[in-house]
């Protein structure tokens, strides 16, 4: 009998081991054990089970660590909440250029787990803890919290000493990309839907807004900056074709009501563009 169950104990010890060492776990604890910082999306509560907005990728974490040459950089984690019968997804992207991970959101992931179902975050000191399902992902973030950094590294995480600082083995991910500067088009379609310049928003500067400037009726083009539209000299504010009822086709008139703009200015059609006059 006590054989019996302390080989269940060794067997439930072994499948808590197996349930976090996994690809997920090894790729992000990899570049988190060395963190220094988690910021927290606004509309984030810890330990509650996420279950909406659905169908969109939404940003939870921000988590800045120590690359192997002690320059910080950052990771955004991202949740797609279950719908119906498709299960949730939760990824990270790298965040070379340190901007609001709302603008990552469509990038491509360096770690993901699919097939979710429940799932919630919480964070204890220098603690992060990602409930997924029957699983739980812990990951300690070495030199945030209670732990005073040095100005030296140790040689191996797992004698982890306060005080110490730590670097992970991530290499800096090549030279960061030149961020676009504001109102230049970084991601452009044409009346028939075609992409005519591929999706580089992730490198404006100061953020990006979408601007009507083609027939298409799915998908708009996107200008780097803050949106600024509805003012005078500045493109109309979108109104959306699903919210005026008509066809597209008749979207660039003089007064156009798939267009608006402050008071007192004309939505003007100028070079195929909605402008507020």
């Amino acid at each position: 009998m006590h054989v019996a169950i302390i080989a269940l104990l060794i067997l439930l010890a072994s499948c808590q081991e197996i349930s976090f060492k996994d690809s997920f776990y090894e790729n992000v604890n990899d570049r988190w054990s060395a963190g220094v910082d988690i910021s927290k999306g606004q509309n984030l509560k810890l330990n509650k089970f996420i279950v909406r907005p659905k169908s969109i990728n939404i940003p939870l974490l921000k988590v800045a660590f120590l690359n192997n040459k002690a320059e910080k950089v950052y990771d955004c984690l991202f949740f797609k909440a279950a719908e119906d019968n498709r299960p949730g997804v939760l990824k990270v992207v790298e965040n070379i250029n340190n901007i609001s991970c709302e603008q990552l959101a469509s990038e491509k992931e360096i770690a993901k787990i699919t097939n979710i179902f429940n799932f919630k975050v919480d964070i204890d000191t220098n603690r992060l803890k990602l409930f997924v399902d029957e699983k739980l992902y812990e990951f300690i973030l070495l030199n945030m919290g209670e732990f005073p950094n040095k100005k030296y590294e140790a040689p191996i995480k797992k004698t982890f000493t306060p005080g110490v600082l730590y670097l992970s083995d991530v290499k800096t991910a090549g030279a960061k990309k030149e961020l676009i500067k504001d109102d230049q088009f970084c991601y452009k379609v044409d009346d028939e839907c075609s992409i005519t310049k591929k999706n580089i928003c992730n490198q404006c500067k100061n953020g990006w807004h979408e601007i009507i400037d083609s027939k298409c009726a799915s998908t708009f083009s996107r200008k780097c900056g803050a949106d600024k539209c509805g003012q005078k000299g500045e493109s109309a504010c979108i109104r959306g074709s699903a919210t005026v009822g008509l066809d597209t086709n008749f979207y660039c008139i003089n007064d156009s009501p798939f267009g608006f703009c402050q008071e007192g200015l004309r939505v003007m059609c100028v070079n195929e563009v909605l402008v507020c006059i």
